[in-house]
């Protein structure tokens, strides 16, 4: 009779036990298929990173190329660098050796000026008399090229240019032990020009300054020419 008592009590009991499992399984279901999905989902991005991940490594091994070809042409850039620095320098170093060359001595320039009038080559005496007062003004040859130049103008019957060359040299050296003949050459070259007045001014100067001077007597003789 006790037994039979005791069979309606742990039915219950039983089946409130088997209620109990079934639903912590079926809860463990639920979260083993929500751990499942996030894994799948844990898997995927770990897929994707490694995907990146090669890309990043592709990228990096071609810049690595790009860098070793830029490394290669900046190597090209610089040797052409040198070489062209080197041509320039030689460069730079036949034009001075060849400028010196070039130079020729104000005495020489002067003396081949002089032989050209001696040869009748006026024009090549004209060039180097304009050349040597050019590059030495202040020279020793200075004065003698001005006049010279004069010379060189009256007897190219260039009255005009003559005159202004007498007339610098004039200007320049009025203490020249040459006055005298300065004057007498300005005074002939002005007289073609009809610059009578002028001239006369000047002849009469040769004769009053320089008065034992062979100028002053070619003076005189034009002074009479002149009345």
């Amino acid at each position: 009779m006790r037994t039979i008592k005791l069979i309606p009590v742990l039915f219950p009991a039983l089946f409130l036990c088997g209620c109990a499992t079934s639903d912590e399984m079926k809860a463990l279901d639920k979260k083993m298929d929500a751990l499942t999905t996030q894994l799948s989902s844990v898997q995927a991005n770990q897929a994707d990173l490694s995907n990146k991940m090669d890309d990043l490594s592709g990228n990096i091994t071609a810049s690595n190329e790009n860098i070793k070809d830029l490394d290669s042409q900046l190597q090209r850039l610089s040797s052409r660098i040198d070489d062209i620095s080197t041509v320039m320098a030689n460069k730079a170093a036949a034009d001075a050796a060849a400028a010196q060359q070039k130079v020729i001595l104000p005495s020489k320039l002067f003396e081949d000026a002089r032989d050209n009038i001696d040869k009748g080559n006026l024009g090549l005496a004209e060039d180097g008399l304009h050349l040597y007062l050019q590059n030495y003004p202040s020279g020793e040859y200075a004065e003698n090229s001005q006049y010279l130049l004069g010379d060189i103008y009256y007897a190219q019957k260039k009255y005009q240019e003559a005159a202004v060359a007498y007339a610098t040299v004039l200007q320049n050296y009025p203490k020249s032990k040459s006055t005298a003949s300065y004057r007498l050459k300005y005074a002939n070259s002005i007289i073609p020009l009809k610059k009578y007045s002028e001239a006369k001014k000047y002849l009469k100067s040769i004769v009053q300054d320089f008065p034992k001077s062979p100028e002053a007597r070619a003076a005189a003789a034009t002074l009479a020419k002149m009345k």
